[in-house]
């Protein structure tokens, strides 16, 4: 009975380590939202402009 316990200790661990990956931003998508964000406001100046 004890390894089962210790088997859903680390099924939990795994479990909480790949979730917290998941939903941690990585920095080069925020570095690509970014870079989209500066693109749509030089646009906007530019149509601003005209």
């Amino acid at each position: 009975m004890e390894k089962f316990k210790y088997i859903n200790y680390s099924l939990v661990f795994a479990m909480l380590v790949l979730g917290g990956c998941a939903t941690k931003p990585n920095p080069l998508e925020k570095q690509m939202q970014q870079k989209e964000a500066l693109k749509k406001q030089q646009d906007a100046e530019i149509q601003q402009k005209i």
